[in-house]
């Protein structure tokens, strides 16, 4: 009886201690390591940005394909950038955004693909804005390499024109 018991642990600490070993896909290649809005008052943008760090070899993995939610509603927001052997981080940024509302979750999702098209791993995650894109100026307040000012972006009391939120989804 006594050896039966402690096969039976011996067993079931093997069982353990395999298992203590597997990781899911996403973590064991990419681990999300940041995550925001980017407002450019300069160039009057906000834009999503997503980076992650290497955590093992990538096996096979060639792309990484990102889908952001669309703060102006309609179809997500799609970029595709290719991901090379000896990548230690990954930097994703959406093309400019509209309608930015502040504290609104938005999705993101990455998908990880091989050479053939194959889904290696994904990683979904969302972003909340700690400001409403009304804070931005509607157009760049300056132009050009010498700064210069662009007086498109001021009305004639010399105030910056600002962003409207009208029209945006709540």
């Amino acid at each position: 009886m006594t050896s039966m018991r402690q096969l039976l642990l011996l067993a079931l600490a093997g069982t353990i201690a395999l298992s203590g070993c597997q990781r899911p896909a996403e973590e064991a290649i990419f681990k999300l390591t940041g995550k925001i809005f980017v407002f450019n008052y300069r160039t009057a943008t906000a834009n999503y940005l997503v980076t992650f760090s290497k955590q093992s070899e990538l096996r096979g993995i060639v792309a990484a394909n990102a889908r952001f939610e669309n703060p102006a509603g309609g179809e997500m927001l799609s970029i595709h950038i290719p991901v090379h052997a000896n990548q230690d981080r990954l930097v994703m940024e959406s093309p400019a955004l509209e309608c930015v509302r502040k504290g609104r979750p938005y999705r993101v999702e990455v998908i990880f693909s091989d050479s053939t098209g194959k889904t290696v791993a994904t990683s979904k995650t969302s972003v909340t804005s700690e400001l409403d894109q009304s804070t931005l100026p509607l157009l760049p307040p300056i132009t050009g390499p010498g700064y210069e000012r662009n007086n498109e972006a001021y009305d004639a009391e010399g105030n910056l024109k600002m962003r409207s939120m009208d029209g945006c989804p709540t």
